[in-house]
């Protein structure tokens, strides 16, 4: 009997200690189950820290734009140089007005003709024409008018312009007419027979044409 009683004390003490095994084994199991996405957690916010400490990739230098005369020139402290409005087709083009006194710090040049054969009243005419008109506008007056002492003027006129641009690098057409003179030069007297041995006398006139040109300011 003592020994049946010893078997049996065996077997319950192996069943016990088995099933205290296999509790513990069950607890280390939800423990390791309930550590895993904590663990998984961790892992992610070190990463973020590693990728917040590390340097940012430098981006590739953009090179700088060409800086444009109106850059440069504000860099030195200079007014940026305006643009010239450029005429369209078809639109007209601003008529000038020549002021009403001529300004002393104006490049003014001329030119003269002497002993031209045509009557100073003739050239007069021609001269009121085109005073204080600029270069463009003169020019085409005189091109287009009819009269005999259109092409003494029209030569006085560019020769003007083409002095001020020789000696002060003027554009002719920033230039006008700013005087025009004809005066008097010598008669030449001839003599026309007529009835009852009568002659009636002839006077052929000459001029001096003046013609001046200023800088449009």
């Amino acid at each position: 009997m003592s020994e049946e009683i010893k078997d049996v004390t065996a077997e319950e003490t192996e069943a016990v200690t088995e099933s205290a095994e296999e509790t513990a084994a069950a607890a280390e199991a939800t423990e390791a189950v309930e550590e895993a996405p904590s663990t998984a957690e961790e892992a992610a916010e070190t990463e973020d820290a590693a990728a917040e400490e590390a340097p940012a990739e430098e981006a590739p230098a953009e090179e700088p734009a060409p800086e444009t005369k109106a850059a440069k020139s504000a860099s030195k402290g200079k007014a940026a140089p305006k643009k010239k409005k450029q005429q369209t087709a078809g639109q007209p083009r601003k008529q000038f007005k020549a002021p009403k006194t001529v300004d002393e710090e104006a490049v003014t040049t001329s030119a003269r003709a002497m002993f031209v054969r045509i009557a100073p009243r003739k050239v007069k005419i021609v001269c009121d024409l085109v005073r204080g008109k600029d270069y463009t506008t003169a020019i085409g007056l005189l091109r287009a008018t009819p009269k005999a002492a259109s092409k003494i003027v029209e030569k006085l006129v560019v020769s003007a312009a083409a002095n001020a641009a020789d000696r002060y690098g003027i554009n002719v057409t920033e230039t006008y007419v700013s005087a025009t003179q004809a005066d008097p030069g010598p008669i030449l007297k001839r003599m026309m027979p007529r009835a009852q041995g009568r002659g009636f006398r002839i006077n052929k006139r000459t001029s001096h044409v003046t013609v001046s040109v200023t800088e449009i300011k």
